[in-house]
C-alpha cells in the first residue's frame, strides 16, 4: 500500500507526492462513508481483476459533500 496526495488547490499538471502519514477529519457520518467506499472498492478489485484501475470517492458516494477531498482507490502496481 502507498498513499499518494496533491496539495489543495495545485492538481493542475502537478505531480502526486508520496505521503508517509495520511491524516483525515471526520465525523462518524463521513467516517462510515469512507469505511462503505474502501469495502466497495475492495469487491470491485475481487470481481474486475486485472481489469480494475482506479475508483472515486465522490463518483460512488451517495453522501457526497464537494468540500471533502475526492479519494481514490487505485490497483496497486509492482
Amino acid at each position: 500500500m502507498k498513499a499518494l496526495g496533491y496539495v489543495e488547490g495545485q492538481i493542475e499538471g502537478a505531480s502526486a507526492v508520496v505521503l508517509s502519514e495520511v491524516l483525515i477529519e471526520v465525523t462518524p457520518e463521513s467516517l462510515r462513508e469512507l469505511a462503505q467506499f474502501f469495502a466497495h472498492c475492495s469487491s470491485e478489485m475481487e470481481r474486475m481483476g486485472e481489469a480494475y484501475d482506479h475508483i472515486h470517492f465522490q463518483d460512488v458516494c451517495k453522501a457526497w459533500d464537494p468540500a471533502w477531498p475526492d479519494v481514490i482507490a487505485i490497483r496497486q502496481r509492482g
